[in-house]
């Protein structure tokens, strides 16, 4: 199963065996679910509206896994295809905005015309089998993917026609992350969308992030000191903290502007790793497999999943106020195997309130192909 949140994070889309089935972040509730009669490996929705980016997967795929469809869902439940791609590889990653849709292959990205699929941009990137991208919204014309040396990122500006290349870390990189937004988030919020980006390797331990225009380092964030995978990291859609997710069954929140102060150790004085910033909030989440009483409102300690492996999760974070002062915000965490849970935090006391967990529904859990936009 892949899970892929919208660009503001209004809702997320679950690729199943089956179909696809969508659900509204808050309140947590489900929109459809659509019976297509075969797998998919990608399911992404454009912004708000009934059209949806597709590429076949599972063991019944529903397409090619090199085809990309794009689908409009109205009239529902019948819906159908109105443009088709086909690549020469596996297609691993896609992304849509209102003037682009971006097929990424384990060796290429490629930008089309989202009106008539001709190409508008061919990128060579380093091997990226797990389809790691990111895309501006509305505002930006920013494209963002993995260069050929390890640890570096290119920035594609696919309007100006132009190309550079970031270098930010020594490691392979795992996640690339955009603050994107919505089409009104940037005037709710009085912010500046698609201005930052964030990057992790595969050494899981920081959380790099860099100025868009600028390429410079803005930030950088400590999730721990041991190796793990992470799985997503997620803007807020006002771009004052992050979500991280990682193998180790946590969930860290950082503060990525001057409202809020994250954890420092008393010994920072010394310089290094004793001067990094540290999360404000690192929650505990097991998938359902992992917990004996499922359901209840606190998250739950990991005790086995899978012979010891993580069940791959994701999270969002958002808000509950729209004045730019309040320092509330809601957690949400969904795990491949359906599995929920939802947190209150507040920032300026560093307090977590549990608010629910649960299973949506149930369904095979499978390796994630692609990051969560």
């Amino acid at each position: 199963m892949n899970i892929s949140f919208n660009h503001g994070r209004t809702t997320f889309v679950a690729a199943t065996d089956k179909g696809f089935t969508m659900y509204r972040v808050n309140p947590l509730e489900k929109i459809c679910d659509r019976n297509l009669g075969g797998g998919l490996s990608i399911a992404v929705q454009l912004f708000e509206t009934n059209f949806f980016g597709l590429v076949g997967g599972g063991d019944n795929p529903l397409h090619p896994v090199n085809q990309f469809v794009l689908w409009n869902d109205y009239p529902a439940p019948n819906g159908a295809p109105v443009l088709q791609r086909t690549e020469k590889d596996k297609i691993v990653a896609v992304k849509l905005n209102h003037d682009i849709t971006a097929l990424v292959t384990r060796k290429t990205a490629t930008l089309y015309s989202l009106k008539d699929m001709s190409v508008v941009k061919k990128i060579k990137t380093g091997t990226n089998p797990d389809g790691i991208c990111d895309m501006s919204s509305t505002k930006g014309s920013v494209f963002l993917c993995p260069g050929q040396e390890p640890g570096t990122v290119i920035v594609c500006d696919y309007k100006n026609g132009t190309e550079r290349i970031v270098s930010c870390c020594s490691h392979p990189l795992k996640t690339i992350s955009l603050n994107t937004v919505s089409d009104q988030s940037d005037m709710t919020y009085n912010i500046i969308p698609d201005s930052l980006f964030a990057t992790t390797s595969t050494e899981g331990t920081l959380v790099r992030i860099f100025d868009v225009v600028k390429q410079n380092l803005v930030k950088e964030l400590r999730r721990g000191s041991d190796v793990c995978d992470i799985y997503g990291v997620n803007f807020s859609p006002d771009s004052r903290c992050i979500s991280v997710t990682s193998s180790k069954n946590t969930v860290h929140v950082f503060s990525i502007n001057k409202d809020f102060g994250n954890q420092s150790s008393r010994a920072s004085f010394l310089g290094g790793y004793f001067n990094s910033e540290w999360s404000s909030f690192g929650i505990d989440f097991s998938p359902i497999e992992a917990t004996t009483n499922p359901g209840g409102p606190q998250f739950q300690t990991v005790s086995d999943t899978n012979g010891g492996e993580s069940v791959k999760h994701y999270s969002c974070i958002f808000p509950t106020s729209p004045t730019t002062d309040g320092d509330a915000f809601r957690l949400l965490v969904i795990c491949c195997d359906g599995s929920y849970a939802i947190h209150d935090l507040q920032f300026k006391d560093r307090k977590t309130i549990p608010r629910a967990s649960g299973l949506l529904q149930k369904l095979p859990c499978r390796t994630l192909e692609i990051e969560m936009e």
